[in-house]
């Protein structure tokens, strides 16, 4: 049976200590606060890439193995179930004060399996080239920013939006300092992970 997690739930603790003890380079990932578990794919899924490893790389004799095989059985059944639970969430921007002066500040929001959403605080830029291997849709939250498309320039402001197929060769070629985008970037099933304008 997969355990529900509540507060106090003894066998999630007996896994999350089972971890701690047995690899504490992970401590940190496996103590992950629990809303951060049930809202973003990207951490939960490296939770259960440590407990598989920590499961398949357990080597102790006797009852000690059991019981710690069985606490990270608990913890990867505990992790499953919160994360085929989607639930609402809400959170706050950035505010554009916290754009740096040169380069750019990328914050991702939302990571739900192959969607990922992302802020981006923007400085002043040198011109760089992207060509993505996922979808991509950007819409510029307030300031102003320069791409360039198959050698045309677009002008963005605030309210402008575009949406970058997988594989556009595009460069962001200048940006006003305190541009605030949103980025969407839908991934193709097999990967995850964010980046670019």
């Amino acid at each position: 049976m997969i355990p529900r997690y509540r507060p106090g739930n003894r066998a999630l603790a007996a896994a999350r200590a089972a971890v701690a003890r047995e690899y504490p380079q992970h401590a940190e990932l496996v103590a992950t606060e629990d809303r951060q578990f049930a809202h973003n794919a990207a951490a939960g899924n490296a939770v259960l890439a440590v407990v598989d490893g920590a499961r398949q790389s357990t080597d102790r004799p006797g009852q000690e193995a059991r019981t710690t095989c069985a606490a990270l059985s608990c913890l990867r059944q505990w992790c499953t179930l919160v994360l085929s639970t989607m639930a609402v969430v809400r959170g706050r921007l950035r505010d554009v004060s916290a754009a740096p002066p040169q380069g750019e500040l990328t914050e991702d929001i939302v990571s739900v399996r192959n969607l990922v959403v992302e802020q981006i605080l923007s400085g002043s830029v040198e011109p760089v080239d992207y060509v993505q291997d996922q979808d991509e849709w950007v819409v510029v939250l307030d300031g102003a920013a320069v791409l360039e498309i198959d050698g045309e320039r677009h002008d963005l402001v605030r309210g402008d939006w575009m949406l970058l197929p997988a594989g556009t060769p595009h460069r962001l070629v200048s940006t006003q300092l305190g541009t605030n985008w949103l980025a969407v970037h839908l991934h193709p099933v097999s990967s995850t992970g964010g980046g670019g304008v």
